[in-house]
């Protein structure tokens, strides 16, 4: 998964000092990492998908972010794309679910059509 930063973040990765600008996306850190960096509030995490390099245009964009989504709200668009998940999970687990399922562009796109 991704985060993307919210502020100025220094981390170590592989044994040297990274820092990174609010708004960098950073992948490759450990999950434990990133869920500390998440609940700090200095990331948030982000959907980056796969698109071909040369096929990058507006209508693709190269990052999603779940940010300023509510955990009651996520969890009834995730149960409208049809993903099922205990009652009591957190908002970082739902995340994680909705990723592993590949509906990440279909429930964010819920709250993507509330904004217009």
């Amino acid at each position: 998964m991704a985060i993307t930063a919210k502020t100025r973040i220094s981390t170590r990765r592989e044994g040297r000092l990274e820092t990174y600008e609010s708004g960098d996306v950073i992948n490759g850190l450990n999950k434990a990492e990133e869920q500390r960096l998440v609940k700090e509030g200095d990331a948030v995490f982000t959907y980056a998908p796969s698109i071909p390099e040369d096929d990058k245009t507006e209508n693709h964009p190269k990052e999603l972010s779940f940010e300023g989504i509510e955990l009651s709200d996520l969890k009834d668009a995730a149960t409208e794309a049809g993903i099922t998940f205990n009652g009591n999970i957190g908002f970082d687990k739902l995340v994680d679910r909705i990723q592993e399922e590949g509906k990440a562009e279909e429930v964010l796109a819920t709250f993507e059509d509330e904004d217009e």
